[in-house]
């Protein structure tokens, strides 16, 4: 295959994906609250970051900085969802937020919704449901951690999906 028919075959897929991104980020958002209008950051934020995961040959970091107030936290909310769905509900997502008070409160939120997620404490012990475990974890009971970014920056395994929330706080990366 030469390179233009190459590039007009990724061309293609790309306009594929992306209709069958939004179809699912649509249907998604209407499922997590029928009144929900995403802001056109948001939108823009999560369809990058699904057009990449769609394809799992492709990789990509994205860096999300929004005024305090836009609704990022709504960001990770709704990639959680999408991506359980596109993944065939395979997969965590990462949320690293220094605060406890906002991780406590993004767990009842996240819990308000449906979305099974817990909390790594800096002590690396996990609270989810009453007896919630790393084992727990690994066996895919939770589709999104909320944590410290110390918790888990020193545990062997890394995470491909990382969301980092309040990172004005971060005094060292």
């Amino acid at each position: 295959m030469d390179l233009f028919k190459f590039l007009d075959k990724m061309e293609e897929m790309h306009k594929e994906s992306t209709v069958n991104i939004s179809a699912l980020l649509d249907s998604t958002t209407a499922q997590y609250d029928i009144n929900l209008e995403l802001r056109d950051k948001q939108r823009d934020a999560l369809v990058h970051i699904l057009e990449y995961s769609a394809h799992k040959h492709f990789k990509s970091d994205t860096i999300i900085s929004l005024p305090t107030g836009y609704g990022k936290s709504l960001i990770f909310h709704l990639l959680t969802l999408c991506l359980h769905t596109l993944h065939d509900k395979k997969g965590i997502t990462l949320v690293f937020t220094p605060l406890t008070i906002i991780q406590e409160d993004q767990l009842k939120k996240l819990k308000e919704k449906g979305i099974k997620a817990c909390q790594i404490s800096q002590q690396f012990v996990v609270k989810g449901d009453e007896c919630a475990s790393i084992v727990d974890i690994a066996r895919g009971k939770y589709h999104l951690i909320i944590c410290h970014p110390e918790s888990l920056f020193t545990h062997p395994k890394g995470q491909d999906l990382l969301f980092v929330d309040e990172c004005h706080t971060v005094e060292l990366w």
